[in-house]
């Protein structure tokens, strides 16, 4: 017996307090998948982590990891944060069905590499431009504070 989907009506009953909530062990087993294939299990196990929310978290402190850790740590949290992202794109343009197993078919597929390595590109370069961000950020703050120490000598040798 196949599992009937709910339609539209039905889904809009669901209030929220109903829905299955995540806990912050559903999200951190989430960033220590290393491989597309533990993304893929963990997901299907814990899909309720599939929320913009859990995605703008991790791609928050993807960038903290940028800039405290080895870049390793942060890239896995910007990857896992697109890949939730690209679910979160999947659910809306199917009119609110969410299909990991889709996603993660065409990431894994061996013989068409294409999706996995527009898909690696794309966070790849995303995690280019917050590198760039950081140096920047930091060229501008060290600006900011050289400027700032230079204020008060300019004050004090004003007769």
């Amino acid at each position: 017996m196949s599992e009937r989907r709910l339609d539209k009506s039905q889904r809009e009953c669901i209030k929220p307090e109903d829905k299955p909530k995540y806990s912050e062990d559903d999200v951190v087993g989430f960033v220590e998948c290393a491989s597309y294939e533990e993304c893929k299990d963990w997901l299907q196990k814990h899909p309720q982590i599939i929320t913009k929310e859990v995605s703008d978290e991790m791609f928050q402190k993807g960038y903290l990891a940028l800039k405290t850790h080895p870049p390793e740590i942060g890239t896995r949290f910007i990857r896992n944060a697109q890949i939730l992202q690209y679910l979160l794109d999947i659910r809306k343009a199917s009119g609110g069905q969410q299909d990991v197993t889709l996603f993660f078919t065409r990431i894994l597929d061996p013989i068409n590499a294409e999706y996995r390595t527009s898909f690696n590109k794309e966070y790849q370069t995303l995690v280019h431009r917050v590198l760039q961000r950081i140096k920047e950020k930091a060229k501008e703050e060290k600006t900011a504070k050289e400027e700032e120490e230079k204020s008060p000598e300019q004050e004090n040798n004003t007769p």
